[in-house]
């Protein structure tokens, strides 16, 4: 089994040196006090070129495809590709484009590891109907970031956290 993970980080390193730091699996799953979405797990949708957006699953879904690197980027490298967890235009997403900028870390606070984007826990929420390409939203909830309000009322607010 050690020699298995020890060989999983050398391939890793290997692939991508800048992601050659400790790795972990991360299963995401949200909070809220909308019980028709708290505990929904989050997984990515091919949404474009290089792009997964985030979507709610049911109870029982558990992300494992995502990996973390020392506590701030989320990634996952299933397709071949790493894909960074990256907020921007709103949309909370997978992309080949490299983690942003906003300092995305988790924080731990009330027994869980929470999510949060420049220190800031708040501005995730679970939306329908928000215009993604291939309007998964229209039957799914698609996780969104909007951090200084203007979210629709289709949306529920949502605090994300990591499984333990």
């Amino acid at each position: 089994m050690q020699f298995a993970i020890i060989f999983a980080l050398t391939v890793l390193s290997t692939i991508s040196p800048s992601l050659a730091r400790f790795v972990l699996p991360a299963s995401l799953f949200v909070n809220s006090s909308n019980l028709a979405v708290s505990g929904s797990g989050i997984y990515g949708k091919h949404s474009g070129a290089g792009i997964d957006y985030l979507y709610l699953g049911d109870k029982s879904y558990n992300s494992s495809q995502l990996l973390m690197t020392d506590g701030t980027q989320l990634y996952t490298n299933r397709t071949g590709y790493a894909k960074y967890f990256n907020v921007d235009d709103h949309y909370a997403k997978l992309t080949v484009s490299g983690p942003n900028s906003k300092n995305i870390e988790f924080d731990y606070y009330d027994d869980k590891h929470y999510l949060t984007v420049g220190g800031e826990m708040g501005g995730f929420f679970a939306c329908k109907n928000t215009s993604d390409p291939y309007n998964y939203s229209l039957s799914e909830f698609e996780l969104m970031y909007y951090p200084t309000g203007g979210e629709g009322s289709a949306c529920i607010p949502v605090n994300v956290y990591k499984a333990q």
